[in-house]
């Protein structure tokens, strides 16, 4: 058999894709892939209504790879920009009514998701069974939806999964977003205190509030469906052949919250080797990213991550800023106060849109969408929201990171980084950064304490693609 044709007769890795979010570090994994073990990979975006699918499946394309929309259909060019957008239903919204008309809306809801559920995961574990992938990755699991389905399939199927988390997850985040919605309350809906006394495991207690992760309805309906593989309140606690880790300290998160240690592999991420090779280029990337922004070389750099929009996660709880555009306006009134002492650059998420970067327009504040690991590399200090994952990024490089925890997350998640001040409100948030901006000695001083644990944070030795490639290749075996 000839060379090609050996590399033919290996079977696929399937990468499953909900949200545009994952996929700049899907994508990596799957340069990764085929270039260490000569593996196709074969892109399936799961969700119907994926918003971003005619972009996307360009990339992936772009790239080289194969795609499958939502019903497993393998077009033959890249989805135009029409395509379906039709988004699943992420729920009823709460409002208050009679307890007998409350119970008769949940028990339609009950029959349609317990249907509508059941239906879904027969249509991908269909997609799985027809691929018949070597290995599925996934960036989370996300109990209920179509990551824990097809993770749920493969298993089934005998087919070795990897989840590589593209974010740093928490179980607070998740017990916040249920506190902050009425609908997740036991005693707001019949079906929920059903759901919390039947199956103990989907309950909570948080502020004096009993909790459930799902509406009764839906939790209920998985259940029955045989379809809750994980822990519900535990993130990426689906059971996974293997759980790729980006640093110790993600280890450690995940040990803590009960995950079994002998599915936790410390590999490092795709952007650790990339931030690795920018910190290489030194002088002369700084250099050629600042010409590319028409910044100067010679001044300090701040490198801002644009804080996302997460109004709609906040549900019914209340912060300083009435909406979007007035904490837009505070971050980009707040950045260019301080370009006299530093130039300004930002870093945008890809789910960021358009208009919601009219403030820091307004302001003339460049930004750069995408390699966001350059701008990290080659800035002389970070600032981005509390809970921002790319936080993560700039500590392993050590630097100096300010956060303002303008949505009141609460999160103490950066509290060991010793390089890391946390600011509350805006007012801190402004002297904390004009403090900084203007002292370098106290900049240096912040780099050099971040510098003793950097290591916990990330991968810098430029071999993170390596062994991903290495725990792939043992989850694969001779498939």
């Amino acid at each position: 058999m000839s060379a090609a044709a050996g590399k033919s007769a290996l079977r696929p890795v399937l990468a499953v894709v909900v949200e545009y979010g994952e996929l700049p570090e899907l994508l990596k994994i799957a340069d990764t892939l085929r270039g260490a073990l000569g593996r196709e990979v074969i892109f399936f975006f799961a969700k119907r209504g994926y918003r971003r699918l005619d972009e996307d499946s360009r990339a992936v394309t772009a790239r080289g790879h194969r795609w499958v929309d939502w019903r497993g259909v393998e077009p033959t060019e890249p989805a135009c920009a029409a395509a379906d957008l039709e988004e699943e239903s992420a729920g009823r919204p709460y409002a208050p009514v009679p307890w007998l008309r409350a119970l008769a809306g949940d028990l339609r809801a009950l029959w349609r998701d317990w249907r509508g559920l059941r239906e879904r995961y027969a249509q991908i574990s269909a997609v799985v069974a027809r691929l018949r992938p070597a290995l599925v990755v996934v960036g989370q699991d996300l109990v209920g939806k179509e990551l824990s389905f097809a993770l749920i399939a493969a298993r089934r199927q005998r087919v070795p999964t990897l989840i590589a988390p593209f974010a740093m997850f928490t179980m607070r985040e998740l017990a916040e977003y249920a506190l902050a919605h009425p609908e997740h309350h036991v005693g707001t809906r019949p079906l929920n205190a059903l759901l919390a006394t039947r199956y103990p495991r989907w309950a909570l207690q948080r502020d004096g509030r009993t909790l459930v992760r799902l509406q009764g309805s839906r939790g209920l309906a998985l259940e029955w469906s045989g379809l809750a593989g994980g822990d519900p309140w535990v993130p990426c606690s689906e059971p996974a052949t293997a759980i790729a880790c980006e640093s110790r300290v993600a280890m450690r998160n995940f040990a803590a919250m009960g995950l079994p240690p002998g599915r936790l592999r410390i590999v490092g991420a795709a952007v650790f080797d990339r931030l690795a090779a920018a910190l290489g280029d030194g002088g002369a990337g700084r250099e050629r990213l600042m010409a590319r922004h028409g910044l100067d070389a010679q001044r300090p750099l701040l490198v801002c991550g644009w804080p996302a929009n997460i109004f709609a996660w906040l549900g019914e709880r209340r912060i300083a800023y009435s909406e979007y555009a007035a904490l837009a306006r505070a971050w980009a009134g707040a950045l260019a106060s301080v370009r006299d002492a530093v130039q300004v650059l930002l870093t945008v998420h890809p789910k960021t849109l358009d208009s919601e970067l009219e403030a820091a327009r307004a302001q003339g504040i460049p930004l750069q969408r995408g390699d966001t690991e350059e701008t990290v590399a080659h800035c002389d200090f970070f600032v981005t929201l509390n809970g921002s994952s790319i936080t993560a990024w700039a500590i392993a490089c050590g630097k100096p990171v300010l956060l303002f925890d303008c949505y009141g997350t609460g999160y103490r998640d950066f509290d060991a980084a010793p390089g890391c001040i946390l600011t509350e409100d805006e007012a801190g948030f402004r002297t904390a950064l004009a403090r900084l901006c203007r002292g370098p000695a106290e900049r240096s001083r912040l780099a050099a304490a971040q510098a003793t644990v950097a290591g916990d944070w990330g991968e810098l030795d430029g071999h993170c693609s390596a062994r991903l490639a290495a725990l792939c290749g043992e989850l694969i075996g001779t498939a």
